[in-house]
């Protein structure tokens, strides 16, 4: 449940970068100053490449919480591979007749 509301926060934050960086490119190419147009060229990029690497991020973080579970890898103490019987709570396949 919190893995999806970080990710929806995530890719709002990333939809509403590229909104912010598409405008200040838009306004920076009506700009008749010279500098104006300059500067807005430049920080209508960063802003969409700090945005694309926030999409990167997201991805990559995406990928691997599956991996790791919400509070990072299992100490290998805590793995129940070695017990003699198995986890009350993991899935058991029915036994056959």
């Amino acid at each position: 449940m919190l893995t999806s509301a970080v990710l929806t926060f995530i890719l709002l934050h990333l939809a509403f970068g590229l909104a912010v960086g598409f405008f200040i490119l838009m306004f920076a190419l009506k700009q008749e100053i010279k500098w104006f147009k300059i500067l807005g060229l430049v920080f209508g990029w960063i802003i969409i490449a700090l945005s694309a690497l926030l999409m990167l991020i997201a991805t990559v973080s995406a990928i691997r919480a599956p991996m790791y579970g919400p509070y990072g890898p299992m100490h290998p103490m805590m793995q129940q591979e070695g017990t003699s019987r198995p986890c009350p709570f993991q899935y058991q396949q029915p036994k056959q007749r």
